[in-house]
């Protein structure tokens, strides 16, 4: 009877962690409910995509705080795809890879520096120092390996190395080696994940790490870029092509020969400077949209050559742009004051020599603006962020996102 009375008390330890959550962390909580409880001998929590087994003694000497963080945690593996990506890799180094990665990327939801689940402080770091939610399992994997390749002929000393670096797992990743490659289940994990944006009042509210792991056709653009930039893409870009070759003959009968002309095939946008605001009245959230939306521009044109800064009171180095896929892993570091003029600045010092036909610039806009002069007679387009107020020079556009999070 003792018995009994102990595993309906440990479920309904687990339901009422599941409930908080649903409450703290609504879009977590969503995802949660795809996963069943099940109790069982495994030394501390496993999950095989469908289920999260928790071992009872080990469940009963958590707090609720600590079963919120191996809830999210195994939801992290389903997600992230840990069981399957971790076939044919050495067990334990992938183990600790995708624990760095999870760990970390819980710790930043929270906003916390360090976490402990019965007694074990979480591994977060990378073997470079960096936190883990910066690089993929794999990467971090590759990592591992390099660190302790030396040592993979002596299991022992290999896992006593490495826990004394990394400490042991809050989980047990055992069962992931049994069970077979299962895609199909990462297929039902993307759409868990779709179910709970939809869920979710907006894109915005879920964490901003989360939305970099969804399929590009989850973000739906605020708005059609061809009409938006349309107008100023005509003021930057010719339409038609003056080339020397081939020549045209409809007037070569005399002693000069002129360029064809030809109309481009496709809307071709060349040498853009896009420049995104990266002070500290612009947050994450903003940034990823805005990223989504470069992105959603990039894909309606026939080839586009554009260079990416970012800034607040400084710009960084142009990056190079010809397809979306140049986006994926660009950092935004910032979070000083606001600076327009350091744009120009730039502008006057470094790109004489190959000035952009267009320059887009994307901020809230609450900052001193130059003169128009400073622009050097190149077209300009404000991206304004949650601000109506035109800028006072070059054509400005307005993305309401204030809106959209209530």
């Amino acid at each position: 009877m003792k018995e009994t009375l102990n595993k309906k008390d440990l479920m309904n330890k687990l339901s009422a962690a599941r409930a908080f959550l649903l409450l703290k962390a609504p879009f977590y909580g969503t995802l949660l409910m795809n996963l069943k409880f099940a109790l069982a001998s495994c030394g501390t929590a496993c999950t095989d995509m469908r289920r999260i087994i928790w071992d009872p003694e080990f469940l009963n000497r958590l707090s609720l705080e600590e079963i919120e963080f191996v809830m999210i945690h195994e939801v992290m593996h389903c997600v992230l795809n840990h069981i399957n990506r971790g076939k044919g890799k050495i067990a334990k180094l992938y183990n600790v890879a995708a624990d760095i990665v999870v760990n970390s990327m819980i710790l930043h939801t929270y906003t916390m520096d360090e976490f402990t689940v019965d007694g074990q402080p979480v591994m977060h770091l990378a073997p470079d120092g960096v936190e883990g939610k910066e690089y993929s399992a794999d990467q971090v994997y590759e990592m591992l390996y390099k660190k302790y390749e030396s040592l993979l002929h002596d299991a022992d000393r290999f896992i006593r190395e490495i826990e004394a670096d990394y400490g042991v797992e809050i989980d047990d990743h055992n069962i992931w080696e049994s069970l077979p490659l299962a895609p199909e289940l990462f297929d039902e994990w993307k759409s868990n994940v779709r179910q709970a944006v939809e869920k979710s009042s907006s894109k915005n509210s879920i964490p901003s790490f989360f939305r970099e792991l969804l399929d590009r056709d989850d973000y739906t653009p605020m708005m059609n870029w061809r009409y938006v930039l349309n107008d100023f893409i005509r003021l930057v870009a010719d339409h038609y092509d003056f080339s020397f070759t081939p020549a045209d003959r409809r007037y070569s009968s005399g002693d000069v020969i002129l360029p064809s002309f030809h109309e481009v095939e496709g809307e071709a946008v060349e040498n853009l400077w896009i420049l995104m605001d990266c002070s500290g009245s612009v947050d994450d959230d903003t940034v990823w949209v805005v990223l989504q939306e470069i992105k959603s521009a990039m894909e309606q044109f026939s080839s586009i050559c554009a260079k990416l800064s970012h800034f607040d009171t400084k710009v960084s180095e142009p990056k190079e742009v010809r397809k979306k896929e140049d986006l994926k892993g660009i950092k935004i570091k910032g979070g000083g004051g606001t600076s327009f003029h350091c744009i120009f600045d730039y502008l006057k010092e470094f790109m004489l020599e190959n000035l952009p036909e267009g320059i887009i610039i994307m901020t809230d806009g609450y900052a001193p603006y130059p003169r128009e002069e400073a622009s050097l007679g190149i077209p300009v387009l404000w991206i304004l962020i949650d601000n109506d107020k035109d800028a006072p020079w070059g054509k400005s556009l307005h993305i309401q996102l204030e809106q959209n999070n209530k």
